[in-house]
């Protein structure tokens, strides 16, 4: 999607202020093409490619994107009757997994390939030695190639199929030179979160159609290999960019503005050990030398936190926050405060001081309180639903 509103303004009035400090044309031109920029995730750009160039590949403009999850463990489900059905298979030769057990594990270990952007055509035709090892295999095969039928008979592609779809419209050396007209830089976030199949579409992409690219991330931050996501993927792509003659710049965060020195230092002691093993940079002076530099002073000790945080509560320091909140949002919005408690006594408490005292009685408020977890909504809603499983008839 395009920007919004209040991202234009911050932008444009950026711009503007570079442009009367510089004097610099290219600043107003950036002004400009503000309207052009697009927000989107790495699946919705290969999803607009698709509907671009998708008729390569046989697919329309109007396909829908779906995880099919439900189709998916259907056929998983009736495969697996149909092999105890027509063999004569016993949970003895299961590797110890019951039969409920057996369908969450091929669905794990499709998604798993799936994610990896492995293929099941890649997968081993000939016969395995033991039972349970041909039953996934086959499963796998069997379930790929019947959900590949649906996908097709209702137009939809999943997420992965997207990477993947987007991977096979490369390799057919398509012309798509004229994105650059549309996309001349891409900027990508949290890049650590990248999977292997994306990285291949990406770089595909910047080097036929002659895109520049930024990323920024952090190995530290890598928290979705589950998912895919490969941690080695700032290596793999600056190898992929360098052997297609991309010149390469790297910049590394110094100071840390955010955390407080000695959270900060000690978390660095921890990624000094990374650095030794060679899974972070390192500068090349030393490891010490590689360390982030803490730009904020230290922080509070434990004793004294508690004491801070366990004030009573303050009507001027409310009000105070209010009229902040109020001078900074210019008068174009409307300025809600949210005043978040641990338990419902100190609720009442917040809606007694903003009652009670003279400061804050021209502060509109309102006092929320929804009791425990599970006499909220959702829990009831749940509720509702898991009875209605259980007594069908009811």
């Amino acid at each position: 999607f395009k920007l919004t509103g209040d991202q234009l303004q911050i932008l444009s009035e950026q711009f503007i202020k570079l442009f009367k400090c510089t004097g610099d044309s290219r600043y107003r031109r950036y002004l400009d093409e503000l309207v052009e920029m697009r927000i989107m995730t790495i699946p919705a750009f290969a999803r607009y490619i698709l509907i671009e160039y998708g008729h390569f590949l046989g697919i329309g403009q109007n396909f829908t994107i779906s995880k099919m999850l439900m189709d998916k463990r259907s056929l998983i489900e009736k495969y697996i009757n149909s092999e105890f059905n027509e063999k004569d298979i016993n949970t003895k030769q299961l590797n110890g997994l019951e039969y409920y057990q057996l369908e969450k594990f091929i669905e794990l270990v499709y998604d798993k390939l799936e994610s990896k952007g492995f293929e099941t055509k890649h997968l081993p035709q000939k016969p395995f030695h033991n039972v349970f090892s041909n039953l996934v295999n086959d499963a796998l095969i069997q379930v790929d190639s019947k959900l590949d039928e649906l996908k097709k008979e209702k137009n939809t592609l999943t997420l992965n199929d997207l990477s993947r779809s987007l991977t096979q419209l490369l390799a057919l050396d398509i012309p798509i030179t004229n994105l650059n007209q549309q996309f001349k830089y891409l900027f990508i976030d949290e890049f650590q979160d990248t999977d292997n199949v994306q990285l291949r579409f990406i770089v595909d992409i910047l080097v036929k159609a002659n895109i520049h690219l930024l990323l920024v991330g952090d190995k530290k931050q890598g928290i979705y290999r589950f998912r895919g996501a490969n941690v080695t993927a700032f290596d793999l792509i600056k190898e992929a960019l360098k052997e297609n003659g991309r010149h390469i710049v790297e910049h590394q965060l110094v100071y840390n503005y955010r955390t407080s020195a000695n959270l900060l230092n000690t978390m660095e002691d921890v990624f000094d050990g990374w650095r030794k093993k060679k899974l972070l940079a390192v500068d090349a002076e030393s490891v010490i030398a590689s360390r982030m530099i803490p730009a904020k002073s230290e922080g509070l000790n434990k004793e004294d936190a508690y004491k801070k945080f366990r004030k009573e509560i303050c009507a001027q320091a409310i009000y105070d926050i209010y009229k902040e909140m109020v001078a900074r949002s210019k008068g174009t919005e409307r300025s809600v405060l949210a005043i978040l408690v641990r338990t419902n006594d100190q609720v009442k408490k917040v809606g007694k001081v903003l009652k009670e005292s003279q400061i804050t009685r021209s502060i509109p408020y309102q006092v929320v309180v929804e009791g425990s977890l599970f006499q909220s909504d959702a829990a009831k809603d749940l509720l509702y639903l898991l009875q209605a499983w259980l007594n069908p008839d009811d």
